[in-house]
């Protein structure tokens, strides 16, 4: 693959994968999904979900993005950041420019003995002849001052500071689209006549970096995850897309939406878990070394019992979590082990797969010994072997990583992503 193509796809990786055909806009049905294609330095992309079915805004999004990268003799990173932004915020390059230079010198700073988390709200505002600070001339002193989650600084549209402000409690609104539970009230300024915030930027002591905003282009203005750059990795978001992914990988349920959510809590805390859909039933006792962990309908223990209802079959045999359940489920994925479920419910919770080589079906068989020819972590041994068997698995890391590995194209891919 070439640079550009290896870029995107890591950049975009609910979006973007190399596909073996080569026309501009064929489309093929995969599954139960079109897949819309795109050239990339020759090479062909394309949507993990597909984009043309969308609204007329989105697709004219990702036809100027691919102009854009095509058009670029070099490429970096940075350079496909200010261009997102642009198109899918409206964000002016210039800003976008000035922000990325401010990340730098925040990256300079920082020292994680003193470092604070900073949340920045850039606002169309003009600055007057009272604020001509710049964050940048203030850094020395802003990094000695810890702030937190609620406290955020004002910037005008020429990052002059404004202010510095705290979002009340009693009025903060949790209404934000997929973003870490941690920057939802931040949503709330979105909706203030008060204020015109442009986007938020929340720089972490620890060098993570989120950036939120409001999407213009699906049709539905939502405050939602923009770009985050983790473990020095940017990633790019479309947010409406890879919840369309999840609810079609996940059998159109419900539970798609809920476990994207939990995954983006988990990933934001720094907390491990996993948990495995095995939508076609074959994941049984044998595949389990604790066989107890499967017997939660009928296990003595209330609590256990009840965590059966979780998650919940509908008459219609359509996955949903239960609002006041999602805590429980999120403290479910983070039990050493796995949570496994199915269409008709809660299977399993703390299963530890027993890894094996040897399948009745030759062609699992040697791609299971094809998957375990190199050392893996326990979680990520589990992920692949139940992909291999015709689950889906998500996968938290403690470092913030969230691995999604379905079927692609007869293939097992690793979707990662935050």
């Amino acid at each position: 693959m070439s640079h550009k193509t290896v870029l995107l796809a890591a950049m975009f990786p609910h979006l973007f994968l190399p596909t073996p055909h080569h026309r501009r806009h064929d489309h093929i049905q995969a599954s139960t999904k079109q897949i819309t294609q795109y050239l990339v330095d020759g090479e062909a992309v394309a949507s993990a979900y597909h984009i043309s079915s969308t609204v007329k805004k989105r697709e004219y999004l990702y036809e100027q993005l691919i102009a854009f990268v095509n058009a670029q003799e070099t490429i970096t990173a940075e350079d496909i950041i200010t261009q997102w932004l642009a198109l899918s915020s409206g964000i002016n390059r210039l800003c976008t420019s000035y922000m990325l230079t401010l990340i730098a010198r925040l990256d300079q700073e920082r020292n994680e003995d003193i470092f604070p988390n900073l949340n920045l709200v850039f606002t169309s505002n003009t600055a007057t002849a009272a604020h001509q600070t710049t964050l940048l001339d203030s850094l020395s002193y802003l990094c000695r001052i810890n702030f937190s989650a609620e406290v955020y600084i004002a910037l005008s549209q020429d990052f002059n500071i404004l202010s510095t402000q705290e979002i009340t409690t009693h009025t903060a609104k949790e209404h934000a689209f997929n973003v870490p539970k941690t920057f939802a009230p931040y949503a709330t300024l979105f909706d203030s006549k008060e204020s015109a915030p442009l986007f938020t930027l929340h720089y972490q002591s620890n060098g993570d970096l989120f950036v939120l905003g409001n999407e213009h282009y699906s049709g539905n203005e939502k405050f939602t995850m923009l770009a985050s750059r983790r473990n020095q990795q940017w990633h790019c978001y479309d947010m409406d897309l890879l919840e369309k992914l999840f609810y079609a990988r996940f059998n159109n349920n419900n539970i798609g939406k809920s476990l994207l959510k939990i995954a983006f809590e988990l990933s934001h805390e720094h907390h491990g878990g996993l948990i495995i859909y095995d939508q076609s039933k074959r994941i049984h006792n044998q595949h389990v070394l604790n066989p107890k962990s499967s017997q939660v309908h009928n296990n003595s223990d209330p609590f256990i019992k009840n965590l059966s209802q979780v998650i919940r079959s509908t008459p219609k045999k359509a996955l949903s979590v239960a609002p006041s359940m999602m805590q429980i489920l999120k403290n479910l994925m983070t039990l050493d082990g796995c949570v496994i479920f199915n269409d008709e419910g809660l299977q399993s919770v703390g299963s530890l797969l027993s890894i094996q080589t040897r399948h009745d079906n030759k062609t699992v068989e040697h791609e299971l010994q094809s998957i375990f020819t190199t050392i893996l972590g326990g979680r990520n041994a589990a992920s692949l072997y139940a992909n291999a068997l015709g689950g889906i698995a998500l996968k938290i890391s403690q470092n913030g990583t969230i691995t999604f590995y379905t079927r692609y194209y007869q293939q097992t891919v690793t979707l990662e992503f935050l």
